[in-house]
């Protein structure tokens, strides 16, 4: 059995070097791969041993990086229309962030305890979605949208981006499943464009 290296911590003048799961699943092996119809599946297991799968779709461009400001929710739909979702470059590192800082990311607007909208409710100085209008429940983004307060119990699924090398954000797939659906592709049509 082999241990992991260990080291100490850096100087205060040295940057700390992080690894984002995503990179952590892709080094190490750790991830499940399974294939569907919707593509490949991915999955990952969050703080508390909560697992969520990731389920690629076709990828559209969002926003390009010089579209964003720190705190501006940008709504989209996706995978299908009418699943709304939002892109929000935080201005803190997050679970499985993009962007140069780390700080992007996108999530669904659907509260997974019973489906009520969350559009219209992120609050910047906490980083979190929420709280639900019909039972409260409120979101940390910058935890991979773990619930903080309130009855949900899972996480709220993640849009999993790229960065492209012109600067354009890309959705790709969602890690979790969007309240409401058997999948996230049925039934509806799926956003092209």
């Amino acid at each position: 059995m082999s241990s992991l290296p260990t080291s100490d911590p850096p100087a205060a003048n040295q940057p700390r070097l992080t690894m984002t799961r995503r990179q952590f699943l892709t080094s190490t092996g750790a991830s499940l791969v399974v294939g569907g119809v919707a593509g490949s599946l991915l999955t990952r297991f969050l703080p508390g041993g909560q697992a969520q799968t990731l389920a690629t779709y076709p990828k559209i461009q969002i926003a390009h990086l010089s579209d964003l400001q720190v705190g501006k929710p940008i709504a989209f739909d996706y995978p299908l229309k009418g699943q709304s979702s939002y892109l929000i470059q935080l201005g803190t590192p997050a679970l499985d962030g993009i962007g140069p800082h780390g700080d992007i990311v996108a999530f669904s607007t659907i509260c997974v305890h019973m489906g009520c909208a969350l559009a219209g409710r992120y609050k910047n100085e906490q980083k979190v979605l929420g709280p639900c209008p019909c039972h409260l429940s409120t979101y940390d983004l910058a935890l991979a949208g773990k619930p903080t307060i309130g009855v949900a119990t899972e996480n709220l699924p993640q849009i999993e981006l790229t960065l492209d090398s012109e600067g354009m954000i890309v959705a790709e797939g969602v890690w979790g499943l969007i309240y409401g659906f058997e999948s996230n592709l049925m039934p509806g049509n799926v956003r092209t464009s």
